[in-house]
């Protein structure tokens, strides 16, 4: 076995991510497919392949593919980070939260792994923990107008209506807001920590 991947497996890899940059992700599988029958033991074939599974849906072949980058690195945050999305979409809400602990284990800053996290431990019925990983993604990355919209969404589940976060509170007085047609109506009852929020995740948008 070779201990490094060939020219011509790095070629059908840059090949293939070319074409997944493109949106074609049907032909960019034949080309990681092609690149890991020259070199099967070399985690980018696996991890981009699982990508672009992922981008057809196809998202328990994505487990698999990610899973197999995993095993050949480990220490792989984005590959454990996009394990736990292609679980979290063929339902497996726990199995996904693991990944997602390892990826932050290994990536404490990975603002997108704790809103995934957050996605996962909502779907698992873990509010209070969920609005925590959103909490700490924000914490994180101040303007992902995602975790925003899914903290005001976890403040509605605990009824925590009335609560005000200070820095929600400090973003949304530092300028004017536009709503976009169709959103003038709040997710919960008008003045709350909920909807405040909602209006930050629009506001960051637009």
């Amino acid at each position: 076995m070779p201990r490094n991947p060939s020219s011509e497996a790095k070629l059908f890899l840059q090949q293939g991510l070319q074409l997944s940059q493109a949106g074609a992700y049907e032909d960019a599988i034949i080309s990681f497919d092609r690149s890991l029958q020259i070199y099967s033991y070399w985690h980018e074939p696996w991890y981009s392949k699982g990508i672009a599974l992922y981008e057809l849906g196809r998202y328990a072949e994505a487990v698999t593919s990610f899973n197999r980058a995993i095993d050949l690195k480990p220490d792989y945050p984005e590959a454990l980070n996009n394990q736990g999305m292609a679980l979290f979409n063929v339902g497996s809400y726990e199995a996904a939260i693991v990944s997602y602990d390892k990826a932050i284990k290994l990536r404490p800053a990975f603002h997108q792994a704790w809103h995934n996290r957050g996605n996962a431990l909502d779907k698992s019925g873990c509010y209070e923990a969920a609005l925590k990983s959103y909490e700490k993604a924000l914490e994180l990355e101040p303007d992902y107008s995602k975790s925003w919209y899914n903290r005001g969404i976890m403040l509605g589940k605990l009824g925590r209506f009335e609560e005000r976060s200070p820095v929600t509170t400090k973003r949304l007085s530092s300028g004017p807001i536009t709503l976009m047609p169709g959103t003038t109506e709040p997710i919960f009852s008008t003045g709350s920590g909920a909807t405040r929020t909602h209006w930050k995740a629009i506001a960051v948008c637009y």
